[in-house]
């Protein structure tokens, strides 16, 4: 008998008009979005609020990235909320809400 690891849970959400499959996911510390959801999501209008920050951050390879945090809407069954999002654009993958954003929700 070996161990399964099941994947993250994926939840329907919205962003400006997009809806979007993003990844609920305590392993990573902070909420991640990459820079090609990014674009999608601002292209519809969404108002967004860059902000300045010192962190650094890798991927789970270890690559270095670039990062810029942005503050997003996202809305998940009709609760919504002004969320910070790290953003990059070597990131793939859906965006992940991280342990940052379950905090918010008195999860942790």
């Amino acid at each position: 008998m070996g161990i399964s690891l099941a994947a993250p849970p994926q939840i329907e959400s919205q962003i400006g008009r997009d809806h979007i499959q993003v990844l609920l996911y305590s392993g990573s510390v902070r909420s991640l979005i990459s820079f090609k959801h990014f674009k999608s999501v601002t292209s519809n209008g969404v108002e967004t609020k860059f902000g300045q920050t010192d962190l650094s951050c890798v991927n789970a390879s270890g690559q270095s990235l670039e990062i810029v945090e942005v503050k997003l809407n996202l809305k998940i069954h009709g609760l919504t909320w002004n969320c910070p999002f790290f953003m990059s654009k070597n990131l793939r993958g859906p965006p992940i809400l991280g342990a940052d954003f379950m905090c918010t929700l008195t999860w942790c």
